[in-house]
């Protein structure tokens, strides 16, 4: 069996618009794109969603498609996950589609679709969004030693789902529907790992605006880190089976 290792994982909670379009309060109220991992706890002294554990855990892209200020299906939407490069040799990180009973969630998403042949060909390389520009540079990414896997979501399409506002706690109310796709994910051999979600809307040929998690100030350091940084304490080693129907992308 391998050995359990500390881990820290990072996630991101709240929505950068990245584009010309402007953004009205009320996108603002319920984020178009968000990531919240089942079990955490918000700790409002680090501004931070944190859990102690040695298990898989699972992870939640919620789109914001139905809500009075969506613009639609999310297209192309992907999770990238960074790590440090000296731990590839004997790290691994899996994602396997599933769904929670924490809310409603009717539909299973697709699978995941690793984009990633040889994550040692990503050192220090940034993720690209849905234009095939890079990412902003920021914490993890863009360093030499600092590797990353990315997987492809596929869109989300569905309001099947309440969806609320994660920021600062987990949401008393849920004023949008939307899709939420729910990954168990197990993680062996990694100290530290860094989400990342992106994807966009199809506004029209030139309209197309982009929708990027932020980023952690300093995810690399133990700084404090920005409001909405989710930690996770612990590694996963073991997956789940899987049963139930997959969503249409």
């Amino acid at each position: 069996m391998l050995e359990k290792k500390f881990s820290k994982i990072i996630a991101i909670l709240f929505v950068l618009t990245l584009g010309t379009l402007p953004v009205s309060p009320k996108a603002e109220a319920v984020p178009l794109l968000q990531i919240y991992m089942e079990g955490a706890t918000y700790d409002s002294s680090t501004e931070s969603w944190t859990i102690d554990s040695a298990d898989p855990f699972k992870l939640w892209v919620i789109g914001n498609t139905g809500g009075s200020e969506n613009k639609g299906p999310l297209s192309g939407v992907k999770l990238s996950a960074a790590v440090l490069t000296s731990e590839l040799a004997t790290g691994s990180i899996s994602l396997s589609s599933t769904t929670t009973s924490v809310v409603t969630d009717p539909s299973i998403p697709v699978a995941p679709n690793l984009n990633t042949s040889d994550p040692y060909d990503n050192d220090g390389k940034i993720p690209l969004d849905s234009r095939g520009k890079a990412l902003p540079s920021h914490g993890e990414l863009g360093k030499a030693g600092v590797s990353f896997f990315e997987w492809s979501l596929g869109d989300l399409t569905l309001t099947d789902s309440p969806v609320g506002d994660f920021i600062g706690g987990f949401p008393s109310t849920f004023p949008a529907t939307g899709q939420i796709n729910v990954y168990t994910v197990t993680i062996a051999g990694f100290s530290r790992v860094h989400f990342d979600a992106y994807g966009f809307y199809n506004l029209g040929k030139k309209n197309n605006e982009n929708i990027v998690a932020p980023f952690s100030h300093d995810a690399e350091s133990h700084d404090v880190p920005e409001p909405g940084t989710l930690f996770l304490f612990g590694t996963g080693l073991v997956g789940l089976a899987l049963i139930g129907k997959q969503k249409k992308k």
